[in-house]
């Protein structure tokens, strides 16, 4: 018998339906022991932590490695890596639409690339932005080799409210390039 808490993990396997859905990139955000899981499922991500990009078995993934003759990613290769980065036993996941990605921001504006999916918060008179709970799918604990889902994680996206957004990194691109 499993008590409530267990049942909100599962393992890679058993989200493979939706690691395998196109549309999709994931990246990992690697916890130091400090930080709380459930904390950042219901108040969001800095956007200035530092993202790393998931290989995923995806079908852009697995079209990619195809087009360069490389072997596809598996879940195994990834639960390998998660559980051996930076001594971390837990990495917060996050699930975002490719196609609202600034794939024009520069990776030093880590900020611009991601815009469509964060909210700002003023903290000590400066503006934090988060990524929402919505986009942040679960965290991998290393020790039982499952994601605890995140419940704020939205399924259904609202493309009117990413659209607004991306189009927001856009101009920011845009105005950083014009100066």
């Amino acid at each position: 018998m499993t008590t409530e808490k267990e049942s909100t993990y599962k393992t890679l396997n058993e989200l493979l339906p939706l690691i395998q859905e196109a549309g999709y990139m994931f990246f990992g955000y690697y916890m130091n022991g400090e930080e709380n899981a459930d904390l950042i499922f219901n108040s969001g991500l800095d956007i200035e932590k530092k993202l790393y990009f998931l290989d995923m078995p995806t079908p852009e993934n697995k079209e990619k490695y195809d087009r360069r003759n490389l072997q596809e990613p598996t879940l195994e290769n990834l639960e390998y890596d998660l559980s051996h980065f930076e001594n971390s036993k837990q990495i917060i996941i996050l699930r975002l639409p490719i196609e609202f990605i600034n794939f024009t921001g520069d990776r030093d504006h880590i900020t611009e690339r991601y815009v469509a999916f964060t909210k700002t918060k003023i903290k000590n008179r400066k503006a934090i932005h988060y990524i929402e709970p919505k986009f942040i799918f679960g965290c991998y604990d290393v020790e039982r080799k499952s994601v605890k889902l995140n419940e704020n994680y939205e399924y259904e996206i609202k493309e009117d409210e990413l659209r607004k957004g991306y189009q927001k990194a856009l101009s920011f691109t845009k105005e950083r390039l014009g100066r």
